[in-house]
């Protein structure tokens, strides 16, 4: 199946190359009037993309806790201590259960 495609498609590269016309991945991109090292437009998404880098990192760790860690979460908020006390960490538990519920 693979060598039929393979000689499928080299028949039409070389009908292709026969017609005067080139494939499109080899087509010169051609010069460019700007460096893109040096370019404000460039520079300017860069900053922009480092800027929101980070936020976009917490976001998918929320996310990922949400997802995965939410139900033992859950069961870890539903067990109490034998005096009754909520520790720091059960409040915690419990105030990031209220602030992701889905």
């Amino acid at each position: 199946m693979c060598r039929r495609r393979a000689l499928i498609m080299g028949g039409i590269a070389a009908a292709a190359v026969s017609l005067g016309h080139q494939p499109s991945s080899a087509a010169p991109l051609g010069p460019t009037d700007v460096d893109t090292s040096q370019s404000p437009f460039v520079k300017e998404l860069l900053a922009r993309s480092e800027q929101q880098r980070e936020e976009r990192r917490k976001k998918r760790l929320d996310d990922y806790n949400r997802r995965n860690f939410s139900d033992y979460l859950d069961f870890a908020a539903g067990s109490a201590r034998a005096d009754g006390q909520l520790s720091d960490n059960d409040k915690a538990i419990r105030e990031w259960l209220k602030a992701n519920k889905q």
